[in-house]
């Protein structure tokens, strides 16, 4: 079922990258807001052509729901992402989400990119 925000902005039809349908897009972001309750998304820029959207986001949360698997850590966390929307009619028909999930793993504690351990072990070397 449709939460009525969703069925506010997205058409029925919607797609959010690969997932189809607007009750779809619903679970989806119910998983990821579930996990993220407090989530706030600060844009910082907006660029419009056509029937084209595409806004570049700061987005903060704290880490109390399960998250693609991962345990509740109580840590706040803070990413990157860029959302690429169409619209037609006024509501969204597709978007396009690239959010920067290693940061997020990596600070809910689930993930060291390689280039981070690289760079601590390069660090702990140069300080003996």
């Amino acid at each position: 079922m449709q939460h009525p925000l969703v069925r506010s902005v997205y058409a029925a039809e919607a797609t959010h990258d690969s997932i189809e349908g607007a009750d779809n897009v619903t679970g989806m972001l119910r998983g990821f807001i579930g996990a993220l309750p407090d989530l706030h998304a600060a844009e910082q820029d907006i660029v419009a052509a056509g029937e084209t959207v595409a806004v570049r986001y700061v987005v903060e949360a704290t880490h109390q729901g399960n998250l693609l698997g991962i345990a509740p850590t109580g840590r706040r966390v803070r990413w990157d992402a860029v959302d690429v929307y169409r619209l037609a009619d006024g509501m969204i028909v597709d978007e396009w989400a690239a959010d920067d999930a290693a940061a997020i793993l990596h600070q809910v504690g689930a993930y060291t990119p390689p280039w981070l351990a690289t760079s601590r072990s390069t660090d702990a070397e140069g300080a003996e």
